[in-house]
């Protein structure tokens, strides 16, 4: 059990890193190339909004699962 606590705490930091590294290289993109987006219709941070929302939603459930784990741990 202390290993599997263990990968998802990893699990969670990896989601986090993952959400960080898309949407810093999405603020470098439009940065270096704000013509690209002029034509959509949408924003351009809207796929760091979505991104956001799928890490926040894995990042519960892996939360969950650990707080499981370390109830299971401790008793």
């Amino acid at each position: 059990m202390e290993t599997l606590y263990k990968v998802l705490t990893y699990a969670l930091y990896g989601v986090a890193a993952v959400f960080a590294w898309d949407a810093l290289s999405c603020v470098v993109d439009y940065l270096s190339n704000p013509v690209r987006y002029e034509a959509m219709s949408a924003p351009w941070y809207t796929g760091i909004l979505i991104s956001g929302v799928f890490a926040l939603v894995l990042s519960a459930l892996i939360w969950l699962v650990r707080k499981m784990v370390k109830k299971r741990l401790e008793s």
